[in-house]
């Protein structure tokens, strides 16, 4: 599981890691955002109620880039 505005923790995949580097700091957009992958897909999860830039759009894209970046 990834902190979006944390940046990458040790455990993530050298690919993804990558990917998350070239995010530039956004706290409109990647506030409060948490993705995570596993054997079943990549989820992205965020508190609706502090999202008032309906970014699920900018969820959709880092989900596809790391999909991606992962060889999916």
């Amino acid at each position: 599981m990834v902190h979006v505005d944390d940046g990458a923790r040790d455990d993530v995949p050298r690919p993804v890691a990558d990917v998350l580097k070239q995010l530039k700091p956004s706290p409109e957009i990647w506030h409060k955002l948490t993705v995570e992958a596993g054997p079943d897909g990549i989820t992205a999860n965020r508190p609706a109620s502090i999202d008032p830039l309906n970014s699920w759009l900018y969820d959709l894209w880092l989900c596809e880039r790391v999909a991606s970046a992962l060889g999916a």
